[in-house]
């Protein structure tokens, strides 16, 4: 439960902790420390990193992905039932690939089907089940993707969905040369590999 009024926060990104041993995590320094910071938030109380196949499992119709990663339900349930004391959650993932690579990537659609199948959960509590199957019901009856009241507010049992359009990676594809010229990493040797030998221009 909430405690002191607060309510605590789960995050599930699209991404891959560092190794043991670094001082601070990529995931970590980007959504606790600046994300934070940028919407004037506090950091959440646990992150998760998450990959695309655990939100394509969630669709019983799907062919099963390669890794065969467990469905975001049954991943939630097991850190619910592991102690980890969170009262809601927010979901991140990138809108490229698309979950089903058959068409076009929508964002609406596949919320759609994100509180669809978190709602017809069978390893969810209850409470889940009932916030993501009122949530789906709100969605349907907008007139339109964009008509809404007001935006959505966390509250317990609640999975609080960002679908992120892909911009570094489209920046990068367009314009890798200049983006590693950026980062010093042009040329047979770069700028950093220079740096950290000692060796560098003034």
């Amino acid at each position: 439960m909430a405690t002191n009024g607060r309510l605590r926060v789960a995050l599930l990104v699209e991404g891959s902790l560092a190794p043991p041993g670094r001082a601070r995590d990529a995931l970590d320094r980007i959504w606790n420390q600046h994300m934070a910071r940028l919407a004037g938030a506090g950091p959440f109380d646990l992150l998760v990193p998450i990959s695309k196949t655990n939100l394509v499992s969630l669709d019983p119709e799907q062919p099963r992905m390669s890794g065969n990663a467990e469905a975001l339900d049954q991943l939630l349930r097991r850190l619910l039932d592991s102690g980890r004391e969170f009262d809601a959650a927010v979901l991140a993932w990138d809108l490229q690939p698309p979950w089903d690579p058959s068409t076009r990537a929508c964002r609406w659609r596949e919320t759609l089907d994100l509180y669809r199948f978190l709602a017809q959960s069978t390893a969810l509590p209850d409470n889940w089940t009932q916030a993501a199957a009122a949530r789906l019901t709100e969605l349907e009856s907008r007139p339109s993707p964009s008509s809404r009241p007001s935006p959505p507010r966390l509250a317990p049992g609640m999975v609080l969905p960002i679908c992120m359009d892909p911009v570094f990676e489209d920046l990068l594809a367009s314009n890798e040369r200049g983006i590693r010229r950026a980062l010093g990493l042009d040329g047979p040797r770069s700028r950093v590999a220079r740096l950290a030998s000692g060796r560098h221009s003034s």
